[in-house]
């Protein structure tokens, strides 16, 4: 790798950091310096990345949304040390999208869903819910996204009478969601059951969840076509 990449790398990596307010100790370290093992080529995209991120931030951080900006942070001090990932990448074009297409409330919505979940120990299920997000905008675009994230706040602001019932309600929504999009079907049919899907969703209340999201995996392991059923 040249010293202009390495030192353009760098100054991205350390522009996050910055932007964001954090201080990487000396396991960030360790793992920034390996993550720039790469070509001069990969190391520019990445530097190029980071400096996207930077900007994305301060889109979010004018939405004056505190629990997005946690969220936000807390997304990217993840996954800073694999910056060129499928994941990041559909993270911030989702991101940058989203603003371009004055959505980007709605992508705070995301944020804040995914901090509220990170702040009562749901790491791994936050991550699920933005994964899925990306994985749902790389291949259906940024309004089914939208549409995803909607579905899956009005999930976690609905009152439980059980603590753990919020939880296992998202995940089992985020299970469904994939077994909608992996139909063997055109991607208009499954685009619009997904678009169905979330509707119902947010029209439900606690009570409701578990048997529709039951009925559509049931229907679905029996290798039906679910589209009267969302």
């Amino acid at each position: 790798m040249n010293t202009t990449a390495l030192q353009s790398l760098s100054t991205g990596i350390n522009a996050i950091y910055q932007s964001l307010g954090l201080s990487p100790n000396e396991t960030d370290k360790k793992e920034l310096t390996q993550s720039i093992l790469g070509s001069a080529q990969e190391a520019l995209v990445i530097s190029k990345r980071a400096k996207e991120v930077g900007n994305l931030y301060n889109e979010i951080n004018a939405t004056g949304d505190e629990d997005a900006a946690k969220g936000f942070r807390e997304i990217i001090q993840s996954q800073v040390s694999d910056l060129n990932s499928t994941g990041i990448n559909n993270f911030v074009n989702m991101g940058k999208e989203a603003v371009a297409e004055d959505q980007t409330d709605s992508f705070a919505g995301l944020l804040s869903s995914a901090h509220d979940l990170n702040e009562a120990g749901n790491t791994t299920l936050s991550t699920s819910l933005v994964n899925e997000a990306g994985n749902t905008f790389s291949k259906y675009g940024l309004d089914l996204a939208m549409e995803f994230a909607g579905a899956a706040q009005h999930i976690l602001d609905t009152e439980y009478e059980e603590t753990t019932s919020k939880s296992s309600t998202l995940e089992q929504f985020i299970t469904t969601w994939k077994g909608i999009r992996s139909q063997e079907k055109s991607d208009e049919e499954i685009a619009d059951d997904l678009a169905a899907f979330a509707a119902t969703t947010k029209t439900l209340g606690a009570s409701g969840f578990e048997d529709y999201f039951s009925n559509i995996n049931e229907n679905l392991s029996n290798g039906l076509d679910i589209s009267d059923f969302v």
